[in-house]
């Protein structure tokens, strides 16, 4: 082999080891821009759109749903047999509503928040028939009402203006029984009958005069009798 051969071998040689080096520069690049897009922040990952996403648990058993149509957006958790058992719900008025549901679908536990900003919450009996009811409004008085299978049968509130007060009803869902503190510190209780007419009253209440027809209150410790007709037919202290 001459020296003219040798030089053409070595250029050649020289040649291939550039474009060698090129490829391993171009491949080390693709490697380098592939790990940078994978380290990427989760900000910059890509939106995924859908009007209902379903979950699976890994029997392909649907276990919940997220949806949203024209009425509201609602996420839905399901058990192990397919039963809806809990349910987040925002309306398309912007109420928010929660739902927990028995082995039968029905609901047993909600919340709610209305557009004035009142809040409920109420426990339910296995008909779905609300036995327990708690609110709030958004003058920020608040209520609690128990019923029985069909009708209110006591209730207790607090009034934006300070009074508390009791009720209990009878099975018509009539008051018959009140008990109050006002605002400025002054109980009562009254006993009402059927009809919806005071018939006794203990502690502070408003009468008026039966000569003057003049408005007074009682003392605290006032008894107060009244007929079947409101009138009053005896008071003590007078």
């Amino acid at each position: 082999m001459g020296p003219s051969d040798i030089a053409a071998r070595v250029a050649r040689l020289e040649r291939e080891n550039r474009r060698f080096r090129s490829a391993a520069a171009a491949g080390a690049l693709v490697v380098a821009a592939a790990l940078l897009a994978g380290a990427r922040p989760a900000g910059h990952a890509r939106i995924v759109e859908a009007t209902e996403f379903r979950l699976k648990d890994s029997t392909g058993a649907l276990r919940g749903s997220i949806s949203a149509d024209r009425t509201g957006a609602q996420l839905l958790l399901k058990d192990a047999t397919g039963k809806s058992r809990a349910r987040l719900r925002v309306a398309d008025d912007g109420t928010p509503r929660f739902e927990l549901l028995d082995r039968m679908e029905r609901p047993r536990l909600g919340l709610a928040l209305d557009k004035d900003g009142a809040a409920t919450a109420h426990l339910d009996d296995d008909a779905a028939r609300a036995r327990v009811r708690l609110s709030t409004a958004a003058d920020g008085s608040a209520a609690v009402e128990i019923s029985d299978a069909a009708k209110k049968r006591t209730g207790l509130e607090v009034l934006a203006d300070g009074t508390a007060g009791l009720a209990v009803f009878d099975a018509e869902e009539n008051a018959r029984v009140r008990a109050a503190v006002a605002s400025d510190g002054s109980p009562a209780v009254k006993l009402i009958d059927a009809d919806g007419t005071l018939r006794a009253s203990l502690g502070t209440i408003a009468l008026k005069e039966a000569s003057s027809g003049a408005a007074m209150r009682t003392q605290e410790g006032s008894l107060v009798l009244f007929d079947k007709k409101g009138a009053v037919v005896f008071k003590q202290p007078k």
